[in-house]
C-alpha cells in the first residue's frame, strides 16, 4: 500500500523553523495530518513538498515561431532580457500555453538544492516538488487574493499568481492596484481568509462584486494535479521493485511461468507416450517379419542385417565374415611389401607383413572404414602383425 508524505514547507523552513505542517496520503484510508519537527513525522513511502506561493515568481514570455513552449531551455533564454538577475541562478519550469505567450514560473536555484539536501539528509528525499498555486482551479475572469497563515497576501487570477504588498489601512495593496491597471479588470473578486480590516475598500473603487469565504486549506488541493519542479538531473531515479504495480506485474509473469511451465510439461509427455507408441508399434513390425528369433534379441536392426546376411547366404553370395571376402578387402589397402604370414580361423583373419608403424595406421583406418574391427601391431623390426574380424552386427 502507497503512503505519500506531503510537506507544507514555507520560505522560513529549514532555517528558521524545523516544525511544518503535513498530510499522510494512503490508499484506501482517510488522510491524517498534523504539524510537527521532522523526527515526529510518520513513516511514507514517498514524500512530496508543496511550496507556498511566495518562494515563486511568475512570468509570461514570448517564444519564437516554432519554438516548443515545454523547452525549457527556449523559456530561460526568452527569460533573460525580462530578469535583472541571473537566470542561471534559478530554476525555470514552463507551465502552460495562454495565448501567444508562455506561462512560466521560476523559483531559486539555491532553495531547491537546500530543499533536497535538507530531505535527503533527514532519510526523506523528494519524490516531487509541487506548487500551490498550480493546484488551485480558478474561474476564467475571476480574481482569488488569498491570505496565508503569516499574514501575507497573494493574487491568484487564473492564469499566474502574485505576491502582493500588506496594505496601509484604508488603502490597496499597489501591487494589487498596477495589476488591475495593466489589465483586464476580472468579472468579481474572491478574498479567502483575508482578514476583514484588508482590502475594505476594494469594491468601492473598482465597483466589483466581492465574496469573502474561508481561508485556504491546502489539504484540501492534494488530489488536484500539479507539475514536479524537479527537471532534469533533480528527478529521482525510479525503483520499480519498490512500486505496487510493479509487485503486481511479477505475481502475473510468475502465473504466466507457472502456467507455461505446466502446458510444456503436458506437452512433453503427450510426446514421450506417443514415441513409446511409436517403438511398440514398430516393435510388432519386427518380430511379424523376423519370427521367433526377434523376442530373443529385441533388436530391430539387427535382426534385419541378419536376415540380409541369411538371404546372402541362401542365394550362393559371400558373407562379409568369410575369407574371400577379408583377403578381398585387405588386398585394396595392404601396402606393398613382404607378406610374412596368412592365419584365418572361424572369421578371424591374421596377417603379418613388413612395414612401418605409419603404414599400420593408415591400413587399420582404411579397414575399419570398409567394415571390418582391425587391430596392428608393429615391432621395431618392421614385422607388423594385423588382426581383422567383421564388426559384430
Amino acid at each position: 500500500m502507497s503512503r505519500t508524505l506531503y510537506l507544507y514547507l514555507d520560505a522560513g523552513w529549514p532555517q528558521q523553523h524545523l516544525e511544518c505542517p503535513w498530510c499522510l496520503m494512503e490508499n484506501g484510508k482517510p488522510p491524517a495530518s498534523g504539524q510537527d519537527v521532522p523526527p515526529q513525522w510518520p513513516k511514507a513511502d514517498g514524500h512530496v513538498a508543496v511550496l507556498p506561493p511566495e518562494q515563486l515568481v511568475y512570468h509570461q514570455v514570448k517564444l519564437p515561431p516554432g519554438v516548443n513552449w515545454k523547452d525549457a531551455a527556449a523559456v530561460s533564454m526568452a527569460l533573460e532580457d525580462l530578469l535583472l538577475e541571473d537566470v542561471s541562478r534559478m530554476v525555470v519550469v514552463p507551465l502552460r500555453q495562454h495565448g501567444d505567450e508562455v506561462v512560466c514560473c521560476t523559483l531559486q536555484r539555491q532553495r531547491l538544492e537546500q530543499l533536497l539536501a535538507c530531505m535527503q539528509e533527514l532519510g526523506r528525499p523528494l519524490q516531487r516538488v509541487e506548487p500551490l498555486t498550480e493546484k488551485l482551479p480558478a474561474a476564467p475572469g475571476e480574481w482569488r487574493i488569498y491570505q496565508n497563515a503569516d499574514g501575507q497576501l497573494w493574487l491568484h487570477d487564473g492564469v499566474t499568481a502574485l505576491e502582493l504588498d500588506t496594505p496601509e489601512a484604508g488603502e490597496l495593496p499597489a501591487a494589487l492596484s498596477l495589476r488591475h491597471a495593466q489589465g483586464e479588470p476580472p468579472s468579481r473578486v474572491v478574498l479567502q481568509g483575508v482578514e476583514p480590516a484588508l482590502l475594505q475598500s476594494l469594491q468601492g473603487e473598482w465597483n466589483l462584486p466581492v465574496e469573502r469565504v474561508a481561508a485556504l486549506d491546502w489539504r484540501s488541493t492534494l488530489n488536484n494535479p500539479s507539475p514536479n519542479l524537479l527537471t532534469g538531473d533533480w528527478l529521482p531515479r525510479h525503483k520499480p521493485w519498490k512500486q505496487p504495480a510493479f509487485k503486481k506485474s511479477l505475481v502475473v509473469i510468475a502465473a504466466c511461468a507457472a502456467i507455461q511451465l505446466l502446458m510444456t510439461l503436458g506437452s512433453l509427455g503427450h510426446t514421450w507416450w506417443s514415441i513409446r507408441q511409436v517403438q511398440a508399434e514398430q516393435q510388432a513390425v519386427w518380430q511379424e517379419a523376423a519370427g521367433d528369433g526377434a523376442e530373443a534379441t529385441g533388436q530391430p536392426v539387427r535382426q534385419l542385417q541378419q536376415q540380409w546376411l541369411a538371404a546372402r547366404t541362401r542365394v550362393g553370395e559371400s558373407r562379409p565374415d568369410e575369407f574371400i571376402p577379408m583377403l578381398a578387402a585387405l588386398s585394396q589397402h595392404l601396402p606393398p611389401g613382404e607378406l610374412t604370414s596368412l592365419d584365418f580361423e572361424q572369421g578371424r583373419l591374421i596377417v603379418v607383413w613388413s612395414g612401418s608403424s605409419q603404414d599400420a595406421r593408415t591400413l587399420e583406418a582404411a579397414m575399419k572404414q570398409r567394415g571390418y574391427t582391425a587391430v596392428t601391431q608393429s615391432v621395431n623390426n618392421g614385422t607388423v602383425t594385423t588382426a581383422l574380424a567383421a564388426k559384430e552386427l
